[in-house]
């Protein structure tokens, strides 16, 4: 039989081990899992390493993500045309992130390209009903849509009184 002081020395040294080996079994599994294989995109033309197992998936929605990054900069920046294709890009490499329609939808509709935002919209509403800010961008190209109509019916009746 163990006295009341010795048991609560053991509690005090449970409290010390069990968080160590809780990290340590943490810390390896993070190592393991870094040294699986990582992506190299500084060097774009770099060749990956055979011995490295890659999730295309995963890569795919990596590189979908550096480029939906990289078109935000240059979108911000006015220059929404050169970011377009980028957009387009990562929508296709990560076809299920709707984020990344509804940004391709939004420049687009500030490019002048409705028909094209209705599209990428649409995909985004496919994947994320209902969503707000997916509903907000409909509403807003919705304008956009009875703005042109309205310009093209006053550019008709201009033409009928020549």
């Amino acid at each position: 039989r163990t006295s009341r002081r010795a048991r609560i020395s053991e509690l005090g040294v449970m409290r010390v081990v069990l968080p160590l080996t809780v990290a340590l079994v943490a810390l390896t599994s993070l190592t393991y899992v870094g040294a699986q294989g990582s992506f190299h995109y500084d060097e774009p033309d770099e060749e990956y390493d055979d011995d490295y197992v890659i999730d295309e998936e995963a890569e795919n929605k990596f590189r979908a993500q550096r480029l939906h990054d990289d078109a935000m900069k240059m979108a911000i920046d006015g220059r929404e045309l050169e970011s377009l294709p980028m957009f387009a890009q990562a929508a296709q490499l990560d076809p299920e992130n709707s984020g990344f329609w509804s940004d391709l939808g939004v420049t687009q509709m500030r490019t002048n390209n409705l028909d094209a935002a209705l599209q990428s919209f649409q995909v985004a509403d496919e994947i994320l009903p209902g969503q707000k800010l997916i509903q907000d961008n409909l509403n807003a190209l919705q304008e956009h849509f009875d703005w042109r109509e309205k310009q093209a019916a006053a550019a008709e009746d201009d033409e009928g009184e020549l």
